[in-house]
């Protein structure tokens, strides 16, 4: 899982036995995010028990070891706002999401940290994601900037 981009390295970070969705793939589109350019995430997992309104997620943002960003996000809410396919209450079994952002164009060639705690409305642990993203490279893709090294 995920081992098709080298930039980035998600991890779950506790056994998924432990939350409600069991993360089973990322993709991204392009392979390589480019600042100031859309990325589409879609994203497929496994819901042991419907997430319903009040679901939330704490997303964390780091620099190295340097906060820049800490949001508390309200899951429903934001499947709305963002127009998905998917809105609360979110029935168990197989799900997919797909999410288009616009990438800053002023991201710095740094190794970012993502970390993702959500809780559905009960408070039960929905997910738990660390992502390391590295953007030391603005190429469009890792290939690319292979070929052109040599």
């Amino acid at each position: 899982m995920f081992d098709h981009y080298p930039f980035l390295s998600p991890f779950v970070s506790e056994g998924t036995d432990n939350y409600i969705l069991d993360i089973k793939d990322i993709i991204l589109t392009p392979e390589q995010p480019v600042p100031g350019k859309e990325l589409m995430i879609q994203a497929v997992g496994y819901l042991k028990e419907p997430v319903k309104f009040g679901a939330t997620a704490h997303v964390l943002v780091k620099l190295g070891v340097v906060q820049i960003m800490s949001q508390n996000v309200d899951i429903c809410q934001e499947l709305e706002k963002n127009e998905a396919k998917l809105e609360c209450p979110i029935n168990e079994g197989l799900v997919k999401i797909i999410q288009r952002v616009t990438l800053p164009k002023e991201i710095p060639k740094a190794r970012f940290k993502v970390e993702v705690r959500a809780k559905n409305y009960d408070g039960l642990p929905l997910a738990c994601l660390d992502i390391a993203i590295n953007f030391r490279h603005h190429s469009p893709t890792v290939k690319n900037r292979l070929l052109a090294e040599w």
